[in-house]
């Protein structure tokens, strides 16, 4: 089997996005979690995780290859398990029906992923004292993150972990993810809650433009992206501003 390392290396050749990136590393913590609330391969799980759309930069334009490809990049660098597993959380596309508790585990976690760090984005604190209770509010709430399976979601019973406690192993395990990143100490003290409003915004467009492309309107949903995208990074370099100003002042 494929060891972490060389798996970060055969996840970095595929050119990922940040934000793909990022969600891979955040299923993988999720994942490595609840293995080990299940007395599964921690390993395994985890590797499952981080290399679940290992082909995603490469599928984009057809869909139905995702998780199919991914299956064939990885050969035999996972156990043929973690291999169905991968061609299952997209089943839809792929006809791969979950089966196992891997399988189950693997949909529930990568997709809670985009629900948790959502539900951050529009909290003042961030990832700083998340409940379940807060994330299942968010669910019920279907315009949020619209995106997000909800069904897959609950699949985590599935594999034998109630919601709730579901809900409490991705946050601490997502919350020790974004901790382990060093922050300068100066952006330790940003106030945040001025960007929960623009935050909010930035998540109604993000949906308002996939609802025009999917219309086939491509140029007006970039240009609603690109504006917001600029507005939300003026008030956070505003805020970065202000931050080190302030520490410059007290040194």
């Amino acid at each position: 089997m494929i060891d972490r390392t060389a798996a970060l290396t055969l996840l970095d050749a595929q050119s990922p996005e940040p934000h793909l990136r990022a969600h891979c590393l955040e299923a993988e913590a999720v994942m490595r979690a609840l293995a080990a609330h299940l007395g599964q391969d921690v390993a395994l799980w985890g590797l499952t995780g981080l290399l679940h759309d290992l082909d995603f930069p490469h599928t984009k334009a057809t869909p139905e290859r995702h998780g199919l490809l991914a299956r064939e990049l990885l050969g035999d660098a996972l156990p043929p398990e973690a291999l169905t597993a991968i061609a299952a959380h997209n089943d839809a596309a792929t006809g791969v029906a979950p089966t196992t508790v891997l399988d189950f585990a693997l949909r529930a976690a990568e997709t809670v992923t985009g629900l948790i760090s959502a539900n951050a984005l529009v909290r003042p604190d961030g990832m700083r004292g998340m409940t379940p209770k807060s994330v299942k509010k968010k669910m019920q709430d279907k315009a949020f993150a619209a995106n997000v399976c909800r069904a897959n979601i609950l699949e985590c019973e599935k594999a034998g972990v109630p919601l709730d406690a579901f809900l409490t192993l991705a946050i601490a395990a997502m919350a020790k993810k974004v901790r382990s990143v060093r922050v300068p100490p100066e952006i330790e003290t940003l106030d945040l809650s001025s960007l929960v409003s623009e935050c909010a915004r930035h998540l109604r467009d993000l949906e308002s433009a996939a609802l025009l492309s999917s219309q086939g309107n491509n140029q007006a949903a970039e240009a609603l992206l690109r504006a917001r995208q600029a507005a939300l990074g003026r008030r956070v370099g505003t805020l970065v501003w202000e931050a080190a100003k302030r520490a410059r002042a007290k040194a």
